[in-house]
C-alpha cells in the first residue's frame, strides 16, 4: 500500500482501493476512469496488475459493456450530451461507425 501510494500518477485513496482488492477473496470489482492510475499500476506493480486486471473496470470498458448489452446507438445517444467532459469519450465520438473499435484502442486495460 505504501508503495503504490507513492507512485507518481497513483492517488493514495486509488492506492488503498486496490490494496483491498488485492487481498479480498469476494468478486468486487474497481471502477476508474483514471488511465493514469491503471498505467501506473501496470507499469510499477505488473504482477499485481496481471492479478488484478480482471477485477478492474476502465471507462472506455463500461461503455463497451453498455455497447454489448444495448448497442453502440444506444450508448452514443446516452453519452454525447457529456463528450465535452472526457477527452478519450470525444475523441471516440468523432466517427460514431467507429465507437466501439475507438474505445477498445483507447482502453488501458487492453
Amino acid at each position: 500500500l505504501i508503495a503504490m501510494a507513492n507512485t507518481p500518477d497513483m492517488d493514495s485513496g486509488e492506492a488503498l482501493l486496490l490494496a483491498v482488492l488485492a487481498v479480498i477473496d469476494d468478486p468486487s470489482v474497481f471502477v476508474t476512469g483514471d488511465k493514469r492510475c491503471i498505467g501506473a499500476l501496470r507499469s510499477s506493480f505488473p504482477d499485481q496488475f496481471a492479478r488484478l486486471k480482471d477485477r478492474i473496470l476502465s471507462f472506455e470498458r463500461c461503455l463497451l459493456m453498455i455497447c454489448e448489452a444495448r448497442g453502440a446507438a444506444y450508448t452514443i445517444d446516452r453519452v454525447r450530451v457529456a463528450s465535452n467532459c472526457d477527452k478519450t469519450l470525444h475523441l471516440a465520438l468523432s466517427d460514431p461507425n467507429e465507437f466501439e473499435a475507438a474505445l477498445r484502442s483507447y482502453d488501458p486495460l487492453a
